[in-house]
């Protein structure tokens, strides 16, 4: 558990000597940085108060060769410069921008651009992604939360969740499934597979996870599927795109509905991005064992239960059908 940062003394020398009127104690406000400094015997040395970019309020003695080195967010302050350096970049308070680009730029993958994923993150020079009241970037290289990371059945969690992706409708008050689209399709699905215990334990399983899954309904994609995203507090997601027109052509000739397709990556959705990776290793006609796991343990099961056919590999054909359910 993260403890307050306001709770906090850091206790530092003043100089190299060692007696006990030269020990000095750091509190720190929310944000991290340093607010007051103390002596050994309580006494308040020097107070410093600063906006949420770094930019100076009070302070009772001057920062510079004199004054505290240590102060915004905790991390050390370039006096010849009047820039902080936060480790892997200088800081410039004064326009709340870092003097070079960000060294480490998130690949958000193929699925969904930056900009829709958070549009902030293009400004490369930016603190913080412009939210210094809820994160500080004090590597210079990526923010993270300030306070204990968010429950993922918090209201903020989920808040948060849909601001990354822009937009989106959770399933119900406590899931962690999300909707892009069209809501009443996903309740139609869920409906259906919901009428066999596995699905309704895959449903069920998905939804507590503690990150979010958000289903992109369209009729425009190319082909029903999975993919892992940067979400918030350093998790990945899973956006699953899922076309509730077309159902799949089995191997054997038989059709599964597309709630059967969108059970498919709902299983996908349980493996952990490295687990993923690890599993990525062939599985004869399932190409891989992520395949092979989402039909044999996932999907097969749910199709049999619902009366429809199962599949012995991981290839198929897509064919236009009237409703989610209709195979």
């Amino acid at each position: 558990m993260t403890r307050p940062t306001a709770l906090l003394a850091l206790v530092l020398l003043a100089s190299t000597g060692t007696s006990a009127e030269e020990y000095r104690f750091y509190f720190a406000d929310h944000t991290g940085s340093n607010a007051v400094i103390t002596d050994r015997s309580g006494q308040v040395v020097t107070r410093t108060v600063v906006d949420s970019y770094g930019g100076i309020v009070h302070a009772d003695s001057p920062v510079g060769p004199s004054g505290p080195r240590h102060f915004f967010i905790g991390e050390e302050f370039d006096r010849e410069s009047d820039l902080h350096f936060l480790n892997a970049r200088y800081y410039d308070p004064a326009v709340g921008r870092f003097l070079a680009t960000d060294p480490e730029l998130i690949n958000l993958g193929e699925t969904f651009s930056a900009i829709e994923s958070e549009p902030a993150s293009l400004n490369t020079s930016s603190y913080a992604l412009n939210r210094p009241t809820v994160l500080s970037d004090r590597s210079g290289r990526s923010p993270k939360w300030l306070l204990a990371p968010l429950h993922p059945n918090s209201a903020n969690f989920r808040f948060e969740v849909q601001r990354t992706f822009r937009v989106g409708e959770y399933i119900d008050s406590v899931s962690t499934i999300g909707v892009l689209g069209d809501m009443e399709a996903v309740r139609e699905a869920f409906a259906y597979l919901s009428q066999s215990r596995a699905g309704a334990e895959l449903i069920q399983r998905v939804g507590s996870m503690e990150s979010s899954t958000m289903i992109r309904v369209s009729t425009e994609i190319a082909e029903t599927g999975a993919h892992q995203v940067p979400l918030i507090e350093g998790r990945f997601g899973t956006i699953i795109e899922w076309d509730p027109t077309r159902g799949m052509v089995t191997d054997a000739g038989g059709v599964q509905s597309p709630a059967i397709a969108l059970a498919h990556e709902l299983g996908h959705a349980l493996f952990r991005e490295d687990v993923r990776e690890m599993l990525k290793i062939k599985a004869g006609p399932y190409d891989d064992a992520t395949e092979f796991s989402a039909i044999e343990f996932i999907e097969n099961p749910i199709a049999q239960s619902l009366g429809e056919p199962t599949r012995n590999s991981h290839s198929g054909e897509l064919l236009s059908v009237p409703c989610v359910s209709c195979n």
